[in-house]
């Protein structure tokens, strides 16, 4: 009962997100997006997306720079290798934008378009894979628009649209040669990164797979689904097995860490599986796990619906555990410094805690 009383919350959020996305509707109050360079946290969070300086937890600026009620961000944004930031609306308004982050608006200080993308027909969910000078854009329209990141036009147009058919609510994965996304009609999908030809049918998973896929090094694929397992795939055959059956929905991807698959349920499971399958150990946080974990040097980190953030060793003992509050579903981020949280429905929109988990900042937009 008590892990069916954490779950509804994420239930009930998962639904509205289907409905907005049949109706159109903007989606507000749901979770943000986030990344970090060693500077700066970019924080995606309802009408902005936010540059915030993690040696103080100082907003340096945000775009737009006047709120439009048809530009909504939950998406990560994604640091590219030319210096801009991509960023994608799930309001009504569907465009993916490129931000150059070495030219600054003299008012605002907010940096400045250097392309924007808009023939996708919804919103994104999922952050873009960008892989030497492609984009690999999945949108909830059910296609991956393939972009030039080279081409040097303010108005991007694809060079490729796969359609995937189904929406696509995780960011694709490549080993260079393949890219791999899922879609939330249960297909794991791969298709060559230059000519866009599949090597293999689509998997069928067993159930939806909104995580992103884990790629190990030896080649296998693991994926997690609302089939309750995680099933490892041969990137180059396409062959599946399942790999570990767990007690509910799988949503964040798995992170390997040497040998080892960390992930955890909606049923509120945390676990650690060798690479051969077998099961090193599992504890029972207080809630639901959705986002992926985070691997540090010392620990594993990931945090629950219930608003608490963990750190466990490698033998599965919990090192701290804190209450940030509110109920998070994203997933924590690092630099050398910081361990960065960003729930939803709390008394602020990010926060900053040492590495022995005390908070150090915390960060509410101003209005």
């Amino acid at each position: 009962m008590k892990s069916k009383h954490f779950l509804l919350p994420l239930v009930v959020l998962l639904a509205a997100l289907w409905l907005s996305a049949c109706s159109g509707a903007a989606l507000v109050n749901s979770w943000p997006g986030l990344t970090s360079d060693n500077e700066t946290a970019y924080l995606a969070a309802g009408a902005h997306v936010y540059a915030i300086r993690l040696s103080d937890g100082h907003e340096l600026w945000r775009y737009p720079a006047k709120a439009n009620n048809n530009l909504q961000f939950i998406a990560p944004p994604v640091l590219a290798p030319d210096g801009t930031l991509i960023i994608g609306s799930t309001g009504a308004d569907h465009r993916l934008v490129a931000l150059d982050l070495t030219r600054l608006d003299p008012d605002t200080q907010a940096p400045l378009e250097k392309w924007t993308f808009t023939d996708a027909q919804d919103r994104w969910i999922a952050g873009v894979l960008v892989l030497d000078d492609k984009i690999f854009a999945p949108n909830t329209d059910g296609n991956v628009y393939v972009l030039d990141l080279t081409d040097g036009l303010s108005t991007k147009k694809a060079i490729e649209q796969i359609d995937l058919g189904a929406p696509l609510w995780s960011q694709p994965v490549s080993n260079g040669t393949l890219v791999f996304v899922t879609s939330m009609n249960h297909l794991l999908h791969a298709f060559d990164a230059q000519t866009y030809a599949s090597p293999w049918p689509p998997i069928d998973l067993g159930g939806a797979a909104p995580g992103s896929p884990l790629l190990g090094p030896d080649g296998s694929l693991y994926v997690g689904s609302f089939a309750s397992q995680i099933v490892r795939v041969d990137a180059a055959t396409g062959q599946a097995t399942t790999f570990a059956s767990t007690q509910g929905w799988v949503w964040g991807g798995a992170t390997l860490d040497g040998d080892t698959l960390y992930f955890g349920d909606l049923e509120g499971n945390f676990y650690a599986y060798h690479s051969d399958g077998q099961q090193a150990w599992s504890i029972q946080p207080d809630g639901p796990v959705v986002g992926s974990p985070l691997i540090l040097p010392d620990f594993i980190v990931f945090a629950t619906e219930s608003g608490s953030v963990y750190a466990v060793d490698r033998q599965g003992k919990i090192v701290w555990q804190r209450e940030v509050g509110g109920k998070i579903y994203t997933t924590p981020v690092a630099n050398n410094e910081y361990i960065l949280i960003a729930p939803m429905q709390a008394e602020f929109t990010l926060s900053a805690h040492d590495l022995n988990g005390s908070p150090v900042w915390s960060f509410t937009p101003e209005k």
